[in-house]
């Protein structure tokens, strides 16, 4: 089962990569509004997941794919240049709004180091765990 996981998780994570770039570049939305409406597709994909009575793998499975999604455009955006010289086929532009704010890896890298770090460290100053509650109905004989 493990195996099954990381192949799914790797599937989730460039189908992410993949949908982001769809909707940006060949259907022309842009980074912008492609990182808007997917963040949006992963707020209700996991306000869904967390409202859920119990475990349900195609909630989870769409809330780690939305993840995926919203993570790797909301990257691209950060860090891509907005320059025209960037766009392909001589056009002009690339949907509506801004393009990317051309941080660069290095400096896009950095600040999302620097808000994990601040995630992590919060939830260990709350003392907060990670737990996972089995219901009865749910553990193997």
């Amino acid at each position: 089962m493990t195996l099954a996981f990381w192949i799914m998780k790797i599937a989730a994570t460039t189908l992410g990569e993949t949908a982001g770039d769809l909707f940006a570049q060949t259907l022309e939305l842009g980074y912008f509004l492609t990182t808007i409406a997917l963040f949006l597709i992963f707020v209700v994909t996991l306000v869904v997941q967390l409202r859920s009575s119990h475990y349900n793998p195609f909630f989870y499975w769409t809330v780690i794919l939305s993840t995926s999604m919203a993570g790797t455009t909301t990257s691209d955006f950060m860090n891509r240049d907005a320059s025209v010289k960037y766009l392909s086929g001589g056009a002009t532009s690339l949907g509506w709004g801004p393009q990317g704010l051309g941080m660069g890896c290095p400096t896009g890298a950095a600040i999302l180091i620097s808000i994990l770090l601040v995630v992590l460290a919060v939830w260990k100053a709350t003392g907060t765990t990670f737990q996972i509650r089995v219901t009865p109905a749910a553990r193997c004989s």
